[in-house]
């Protein structure tokens, strides 16, 4: 379900940061392995599940947007659209990784030369992957969480499945007493 007030998305902000550490420090054991190119796929398998258990989170998922009446869904595309958000709604697929990867592309290449110098090299890699993975779980979220904030600002919110519009508190009708009062 989407966070409907600013202490929600924080709450999520929060759970999402702390995911992408456990999931850094993984890509970083992996970083340290002397196996060529089995970081890079570890790498990829960690990064795509870590996307779709933050989509989840914010209630962005591709198969939690099917479920949202069409009228949320348009206002979430388009938002999307408007932020440039990568991994939002979307089936994470290596079309979709492989281009956040390329833009890690001298971290990996450096990662990759260090691994060959004796010990400090292998520390280097670990270091390395777990930036690289930090890094870009950290742009996803806040993409995430800018995407719920507008939402949230455009008083549309998710009640099984339905979209309510709030009124603002200039337009909502004031209420009278029994009795005319």
């Amino acid at each position: 379900m989407l966070p409907q007030t600013p202490s929600e998305i924080e709450k999520a902000v929060r759970d999402c940061k702390r995911m992408a550490t456990r999931a850094a420090l993984k890509s970083a054991v992996a970083g340290a392995l002397p196996i060529p190119w089995i970081d890079a796929a570890i790498d990829v398998r960690i990064l795509a599940g870590l996307v779709l258990r933050i989509n989840e989170r914010f209630g962005l998922s591709k198969g939690q947007l099917e479920h949202y009446h069409e009228e949320l869904r348009i206002a979430v595309f388009d938002l999307i659209k408007r932020t440039g958000a990568r991994f939002v709604g979307r089936y994470v697929t290596m079309e979709v990784i492989l281009p956040a990867l390329k833009r890690m592309g001298i971290r990996v290449t450096t990662k990759r030369v260090a691994r060959y110098v004796p010990v400090l090299g292998t520390g280097i890699s670990a270091a390395i992957s777990f930036g690289a993975m930090k890094l870009i779980a950290h742009s996803h979220i806040k993409e995430c969480a800018e995407v719920a904030r507008h939402l949230m600002e455009q008083n549309i919110i998710d009640i099984s499945g339905q979209v309510e519009r709030i009124p603002s508190k200039q337009s909502a009708p004031k209420r009278r007493l029994p009795g005319g009062l």
